[in-house]
């Protein structure tokens, strides 16, 4: 008997319309935790498209082995639209809120590559005996959160996440150490802006 094996980026696509569908019986009822299924809805869409543009598992050259649906770029489209007449749609306006939001997708990539540059010094491919250290220098966070990133990131794969070329991933590093110390994740930022309420 042959095993049924989902296919992720249908899932995903369902994923998607799922949380659209919910987002919008929110929205009708005015729903009070409206702000978390717009989250949710978009977390969603980002991860449907970072799997369509991924070259390793959508893409076989210029071509994509699956087109994204038209309904969900319709409505892409839509908020875009809105959004070039200087006017912010429902849905996004409905992710705001106050305190420390949670990282997007520029520092995730950014916490990818610390995990990666302690993954490969450690494995021998790049010349460096203290990589926790040094990332958390460059980062300006604690060793122990560097330490945390490696255990919540098991999978990183250091040659995936530097294209083929893990030579490069030391110059990878500083620069989104310095990215993120900008983004205010830092530990002297975070400081800086003292106790948070929401």
């Amino acid at each position: 008997m042959t095993s049924f094996h989902p296919d992720p980026y249908e899932m995903t696509i369902d994923a998607a319309r799922t949380a659209r569908d919910e987002l919008a019986a929110a929205a009708e009822t005015n729903h009070p935790q409206i702000g978390e299924y717009a989250r949710t809805y978009f977390r969603s869409l980002e991860q449907l498209f970072s799997l369509y543009s991924s070259p390793q598992k959508n893409w076989f050259g210029d071509v994509p082995l699956k087109h994204l649906p038209a309904d969900i770029t319709l409505i892409v489209s839509k908020l875009f639209g809105t959004l070039a007449v200087g006017n912010i749609p429902d849905p996004i306006a409905d992710c705001a809120k106050k305190g420390r939001t949670k990282p997007g997708p520029s520092e995730r990539r950014d916490v990818e590559i610390a995990v990666a540059y302690v993954k490969a010094a450690k494995s021998g491919m790049l010349n460096d005996r203290a990589p926790i250290a040094n990332v958390a220098a460059s980062y300006d966070v604690h060793r122990r959160t560097v330490q945390g990133w490696q255990a919540s990131h098991p999978d990183i794969d250091p040659v995936a996440v530097a294209h083929g070329h893990p030579e490069f991933l030391e110059r990878l590093m500083k620069g989104a150490g310095k990215r993120y110390r900008h983004a205010g994740r830092s530990r002297s930022a975070i400081a800086s802006c003292g106790p948070t309420r929401g």
